[in-house]
């Protein structure tokens, strides 16, 4: 069930969250082909959608599943950076399968 946000009138739909890794797949259905993060690399500035980011998150969360790590402590330290950003959501929403037919820009 969605909520409506306003004072008096509505203003936009709220959807439901339960958790993190809903959020991001839910917006990848709702926003595939927009920009979820942007970052620079040098003079240039990276795009990723939100296609791409659950792309990149589920093969790192898969891969540190094939490693052995789940439920196990796991420490991302490092520079603010989408190779963060990537690695703490890839840790906290676990895995789905993988399928590399696509290349991660990280």
């Amino acid at each position: 069930m969605n909520t409506k946000v306003g004072k008096s009138e509505t203003l936009y739909e709220v959807r439901k969250i339960k958790n993190l890794k809903e959020m991001i797949y839910g917006s990848t259905k709702l926003f595939k082909n927009n920009v979820a993060f942007r970052y620079r690399d040098g003079e240039n500035f990276i795009d990723v959608t939100y296609s791409q980011l659950e792309h990149d998150l589920t093969c790192l969360g898969t891969a540190l599943f094939n490693m052995g790590l789940q439920n196990k402590r796991i420490a991302v330290i490092g520079a603010n950076s989408y190779a963060w950003a990537l690695a703490y959501l890839a840790t906290v929403c676990g895995t789905r399968n993988c399928s590399s037919d696509r290349q991660s820009p990280t």
